[in-house]
């Protein structure tokens, strides 16, 4: 919250400044029209000035949603590495939403060592890694109802599960964390399979970001490849951003991220997880599996068939689980521990056939 703060501050003082200067401009002006006009003026930005003093006075507005660690408060518990947002190693995050009244989750997220979400770890053995946004990280549930989780238990603990999800993820951040390299210390005993947990809304991040990703990766389409062009947004456009969710609350939402996305969005994500799964099998010689979310609406259908396309495995959720499996939480929309459950046994039995429940 530095930047706004600096930006209510600096448009306070200069508000404050011109104000002045028109005031006393205005004694000298020999018109009483030209006078009113320069006080009103001088008034007005007077005003702005003591709105922005207010709102310094009064804090960031109040979120929907309060993360606090666990024996403290934290309002970003993250890092940032080259624009992808990474959770501090070694902690532990309690989620509640909302704040007041009957909270719809109340959950903690424990954060292990390396930097991700807390799953069964089996040193020395080939990883599983999951890939993915708040459906694969598990908001509102438990650490061991998780998706990952879940599978590590339905795999019998064969391999060691990785959970390298972030709330809010796109396919863009896990390019760019392929491209950096920033899981190769993790999976150094090798790794069996990646899964990616799609959902339709990744196209329209991965074009435009979102309010909560303005410094992620940014990649264009470049002939028939991508490059990448940038984070999501300027430095001005950060800070316009940030200083209005400031004022409004975290919540707030630039209407520009609702644009529908068109053709070439839908082909510029389609590309990014093509050469996310191009990198998985160069680096890890592992397979790359999409696990398509299409509950709910005939888009994440139609985008697994792009993918499919590219010539991409792509697995539907529809394919996997029937619709009275699929539920999500109330007044959240995320996956029920219950469906997280009924979705990792679907893949260990089609990926890992075999491998046994552990106790």
């Amino acid at each position: 919250m530095a930047a706004p703060v600096l930006v209510l501050l600096a448009t306070a003082g200069a508000a404050l400044a011109i104000a002045a200067w028109l005031a006393k401009a205005a004694m000298r002006v020999g018109r009483r029209s030209g006078e009113r006009r320069a006080l009103a003026a001088a008034g007005a930005l007077a005003g702005v000035a003591v709105a922005c003093a207010a709102l310094l006075v009064r804090g960031p507005a109040p979120d929907g949603d309060r993360t606090l660690f666990v024996g403290g408060v934290a309002t970003e518990p993250f890092v940032f590495v080259e624009g992808i947002r990474r959770p501090l190693p070694s902690q532990q995050i309690r989620a509640v939403k909302p704040p007041t009244g009957t909270p719809v989750f109340d959950v903690t997220y424990t954060i292990d060592s390396w930097g991700n979400r807390s799953a069964p770890e089996a040193p020395g053995r080939p990883a599983v890694v999951f890939f993915g946004c708040s459906f694969a990280f598990g908001n509102g549930v438990e650490d061991d109802e998780t998706l990952p989780w879940q599978f590590a238990l339905d795999v019998g603990r064969r391999f060691d599960v990785v959970n390298a999800a972030l709330s809010g993820y796109g396919a863009h951040h896990v390019l760019r964390m392929l491209e950096l390299g920033l899981l190769d210390g993790r999976v150094q005993s090798g790794v069996a399979r990646a899964f990616y947990s799609a959902i339709p809304d990744h196209v329209r991040r991965a074009a435009q970001g979102q309010s909560w990703d303005l410094v992620g990766p940014r990649y264009e389409l470049a002939g028939d490849g991508l490059r990448l062009a940038g984070p999501m947004r300027s430095l001005p456009g950060r800070l316009f951003v940030e200083t209005l969710q400031y004022a409004l609350g975290r919540k707030w939402r630039p209407p520009w991220e609702d644009a529908t996305p068109g053709p070439a969005d839908v082909e510029r994500w389609a590309r990014i997880v093509a050469q996310s799964a191009a990198l998985v099998r160069e680096r890890w010689g592992a397979p790359f599996t999409v696990v398509m979310w299409d509950f709910g609406t005939p888009r994440g259908r139609g985008l697994g068939a792009e993918l499919r396309r590219h010539g991409l495995d792509v697995v539907l959720v529809s394919e996997l689980l029937p619709p009275a499996k699929v539920r999500l939480i109330p007044g959240d929309g995320h996956p029920t521990a219950s469906t997280d459950a009924a979705l990792a046994r679907a893949l260990a039995e089609k990926y890992f056939p075999g491998s046994g429940t552990a106790d």
